[in-house]
């Protein structure tokens, strides 16, 4: 995991707890200003059913429990038909007409913090420090993906947002634009092109642009705020997809590079032949950044650190990826036993609960 000094060192990015957290290296970023703005107090989680995988719940929890105050709000794929065709049913063709669901759960988040605003999480993400500590700061803020996922998988130079955590307030224009691009993109095959984290960085690219005004910037968290742990899934990959680039790197450090990573992995030059690695085609500066990364994951045993400043954790299980898995294999239990004052959007509608951030129709 990159974090503390080696993030710093490898790759330019500051590490002190500071709100304006964005590097000289990415000056295309906005950063808000030290203001208080009012990020309705709201969690956004969603799941196909009430029924909910019994993995997650401790998950759910830690949200609730270290955010007493706030509200807590869950999507069922009904209450997401309901809220769309009340308010956005324009939009009601090209949302059922994905091809996959995870496009609809990407979707989704963007048209709920348009209309109310709020912090969204993934169900699998856990809350490490209350949300009070910290919100309060932005009118709008994002994170970015981990750097082993940037560079490692992605092998992006410049960052990527994630989907699985992000919060604003209420008709901010960033989730506006979002809303208005995603029929642009709605026949796009791969995901994270049609509705997830590559669709939501060109968003914010184009957005970041032409935005002038102040209160309508962006706070954009680095990722050991609230995604320090990379996929463990993926540490496979890691491990080869290292070894094999000290390998064949041209970097000047190549041979070094090789041994130490060779080493660390288990891995024999004979024991790469034939194995599968992507390799693509960068300039030496993505090539020495990826050996920076792979530097510092080989000198963490390619285990992963959660700093005290970390507020948020994703145990990245893939939920809406595996969605039949869960419906068939998990044991589920109701939102409701385990959140009783959980609100429902169809509820809201009906009158039968209230909300001081709901706004009628």
């Amino acid at each position: 995991m990159l974090s503390g000094a080696s993030v710093k060192n490898a790759l330019g990015y500051g590490t002190d707890l500071a709100w304006n957290v964005i590097s000289s290296s990415a000056p295309c970023y906005r950063i808000s200003q030290s203001r208080s703005y009012a990020i309705p107090r709201v969690i956004h989680q969603t799941w196909p059913t009430t029924e909910v995988p019994r993995k997650v719940t401790k998950w759910i929890r830690s949200w609730i429990e270290r955010n007493p105050d706030w509200e807590y709000w869950f999507w069922t794929n009904e209450d997401i038909q309901t809220f769309l065709t009340v308010r956005y049913p324009g939009y009601l063709d090209m949302y059922n007409g994905y091809d996959k669901h995870i496009k609809r759960a990407d979707a989704m988040r963007y048209f709920v913090l348009y209309e109310f605003g709020g912090v969204y999480v993934d169900i699998d993400m856990e809350c490490l420090s209350p949300l009070d500590d910290w919100v309060h700061r932005f009118r709008c803020f994002l994170c970015e993906e981990n750097y082993e996922h940037q560079s490692l998988i992605y092998h992006r130079r410049d960052p990527i947002i994630i989907t699985s955590i992000m919060g604003c307030d209420r008709h901010h224009p960033f989730y506006s634009d979002a809303i208005h691009m995603l029929p642009i993109s709605a026949s796009i095959t791969d995901v994270l092109e049609a509705t997830g984290p590559f669709f939501l960085t060109r968003v914010f690219s184009n957005f970041n642009r032409g935005s002038s005004k102040i209160d309508d910037y962006i706070t954009m968290l680095p990722p050991h705020y609230l995604s320090p742990v990379a996929d463990p899934g993926q540490e496979d990959y890691f491990r080869r997809h290292c070894t094999a680039l000290a390998k064949n790197s041209k970097h000047s450090r190549r041979s070094d590079n090789e041994k130490s990573l060779g080493q660390a992995n288990g891995l024999s030059s004979s024991r790469l032949e034939g194995v599968p690695v992507f390799k693509p085609s960068f300039d030496e500066e993505q090539e020495a950044r990826e050996l920076e990364i792979c530097s510092i994951l080989v000198e963490n045993n390619f285990t992963y650190h959660i700093g005290p400043e970390s507020m948020a954790v994703h145990h990245w299980i893939h939920t809406m990826l595996n969605e039949s898995r869960w419906k068939h294999l998990e044991e589920t239990v109701s939102i409701k036993k385990h959140v009783p004052s959980v609100v429902f959007f169809s509820h809201l509608l009906n009158n039968s609960l209230t909300s001081k951030y709901y706004f009628g129709v």
